[in-house]
C-alpha cells in the first residue's frame, strides 16, 4: 500500500461494523485496501488488518505491525505439549528451546495444520524450534515454508491452511465494536494471507468460526 494511495472512506467500527463495511465494499466495483485499527479491549485482538479487496473478491488479508493478541478465555481446539501421545514422538530435545516458544498459538498456522490433521504435534514443535534458531538472520523463513522444506506438508496444503487461516482473522474483526476503517484505492504489496474468495463467502466462513469460538454472543 502506498503512501500516496487516495482515501476513498473511513469511519467508526462503533457505527459501521466492519461485516457491514466489507458487505457493501462486496457490491462495488474496483481496487483497493480497507485497513482497520483496533485498539485493546475485550475483542478477541486489537492491533491492524488489511483487507485487499478487488471487484468484490478477497485478494489477501494483511495483518499490521501491532500483533494479535488471543482471548485469554478462549479454550485451545488443538492439544498442548502435555497432551502428546507417546507415539508421537519430539526430535528435539526440550532444552533446546524454551517450551513455552513451542506451544501453538489459537489462530496460527501451526495449529491449524494440527487441527486439519496435517501435522503432528512432534512435527510442529520441531519447525518452530528450527524457526526460533534461524531467527538471527535478516531474513528468517516463514513456518510454512520451513515446514514444506523439511517435507512435513505439501505447499498446497498450506495454501489451503493460509487460507483458512484468513478467514480466522477475519472472524476475529468482525467480532470489534470499536476502532477505526479507512478504504484506500489500490491494492497492497507482499500479501500476508492469500484468500481468493469473494466477500460475501468469506464473511460467511468468518461468521461460522465465530459462532463456533462463542465469540459471537460474548461479552468477556
Amino acid at each position: 500500500m502506498s503512501g500516496d494511495s487516495t482515501l476513498l472512506l473511513g469511519g467508526s467500527l462503533a457505527v459501521f461494523p466492519a461485516q457491514e463495511v466489507l458487505q457493501w465494499l462486496a457490491h462495488h466495483p474496483g481496487e483497493g485496501v480497507l485497513r482497520f485499527d483496533v485498539p485493546a479491549g475485550e475483542a478477541p485482538f486489537h492491533g491492524s488488518l488489511g483487507v485487499h479487496v478487488h471487484d468484490g473478491v478477497v485478494v489477501s488479508i494483511k495483518p499490521g505491525e501491532t500483533g494479535w493478541v488471543a482471548r485469554e478465555n478462549a479454550k485451545p481446539r488443538f492439544r498442548t505439549a502435555g497432551q502428546v501421545k507417546p507415539s508421537e514422538s519430539d526430535p528435539l530435545p526440550q532444552s533446546c528451546v524454551p517450551a513455552a516458544a513451542l506451544q501453538p498459538k489459537r489462530g496460527t498456522l501451526g495449529a491449524i495444520l494440527l487441527e486439519k490433521n496435517l501435522l503432528t504435534i512432534g512435527q510442529l514443535r520441531y519447525g518452530l524450534a528450527m524457526q526460533r534458531m534461524e531467527l538471527r538472520r535478516k531474513a528468517p523463513p516463514r513456518l510454512g515454508d520451513l515446514l514444506e522444506r523439511l517435507g512435513f506438508v505439501s505447499r498446497e496444503s498450506i495454501e489451503d491452511a493460509l487460507k483458512d487461516l484468513a478467514a480466522f482473522r477475519l472472524a476475529e474483526l468482525c467480532c470489534c465494536s470499536e476502532g477505526q476503517f479507512t478504504l484506500l484505492e489500490g491494492g497492497q504489496s507482499e500479501p500476508c494471507l492469500p484468500s481468493g474468495e469473494r466477500v460475501e463467502y468469506l464473511l460467511l466462513r468468518a461468521v461460522h468460526i465465530a459462532d463456533h469460538l462463542g465469540w459471537a454472543d460474548s461479552d468477556s
